[in-house]
């Protein structure tokens, strides 16, 4: 009989590296082979933006340098699920908020789905 070993989602570090933009312990929350799937009104549930991590990498680096302030709120952790609201604040005043669930497996994100609005 082996014992199985779960490692625990690290939703702390997750806020933390978003909130600083820590780009290498944020992708290291992230599977190598996880994948975002996004919907909102230029992407419909019929037709949702899917992305991988190399994607996510470039997103994530565009933000920092353009200084968007991201807020992680409303935290539900469970062993293989966690929730949460993302809000991105841009210099100009727009917002995007994003609903999220993200599918954990050891420690780390393989599904991210996210449902936003934004201002317009």
């Amino acid at each position: 009989m082996t014992a199985q070993t779960q490692t625990r989602f690290d939703f702390d570090l997750l806020k933390r590296s978003f909130e600083s933009w820590d780009l290498e312990p944020l992708l290291g929350l992230y599977d190598e082979d996880c994948e975002q799937i996004e919907m909102d009104e230029v992407t419909p549930p019929a037709a949702p933006r899917t992305r991988r991590k190399d994607d996510l990498r470039q997103i994530f680096e565009n933000g920092c340098k353009a200084g968007v302030k991201i807020s992680v709120e409303n935290p539900v952790v469970g062993d293989d699920r966690l929730a949460c609201t993302f809000t991105c604040s841009f210099d100009d005043g727009r917002r995007i908020v994003a609903n999220s669930i993200l599918d954990l497996r050891d420690g780390r994100i393989i599904r991210q789905f996210d449902v936003q609005a934004r201002d317009v």
